[in-house]
């Protein structure tokens, strides 16, 4: 697929170089400062979603570029696809540890008059839940600069550069 004669892949990566990284970074304020959670749980939230679905349609697209162009056999291309395979099924693992913590984690509120301070939901998860978030944001980070390196690579290598 083509986009005014650019690839669809090449336009929706940077969609998930932008908003992977972005929902890692606000993932991990959010779980590390439970007192700024009433201004990120949503942005979390919403950001994930953002990046899960571009990390997917980057993936889509790229699996049909490679496909269409007959470059699916090259060693680089195959460990650019491989890592981004990888990198779709950690955006779910991590989708689902971020669902879990906004809705089960207990947040401030920045209103004196203390609406939308949530309480926690389930009190053992407190602990353990914030370290798996950092952890899968972390996971999530190093994973889609690795992809984004495999495809630079495949890309320069293919051009002779």
């Amino acid at each position: 697929m083509e986009i005014d004669g650019l690839p669809l892949h090449a336009l929706v990566l940077h969609a998930a170089v932008v908003f992977t990284p972005l929902a890692g970074l606000f993932a991990i304020v959010f779980a590390a400062l439970p007192r700024w959670r009433y201004l990120t749980r949503w942005p979390t939230a919403a950001l994930t979603l953002i990046a899960l679905g571009s990390v997917w349609m980057a993936r889509i697209s790229g699996m049909a570029l490679a496909s269409d162009r007959g470059l699916d056999q090259l060693p680089a291309v195959q460990k650019h696809q491989t890592r981004g395979m990888q990198l779709s099924l950690l955006m779910i693992l991590f989708t689902v540890v971020v669902a879990v913590a906004v809705w089960a984690l207990s947040g401030s509120t920045g209103f004196a008059s203390g609406r939308g301070e949530q309480v926690s939901r389930v009190a053992m998860l407190e602990k353990v839940l914030p370290l798996l978030v950092i952890l899968a944001a972390l996971l999530v980070l190093v994973w889609v600069f690795l992809t984004g390196d495999a495809g630079t690579r495949a890309v320069w290598l293919q051009n002779g550069g």
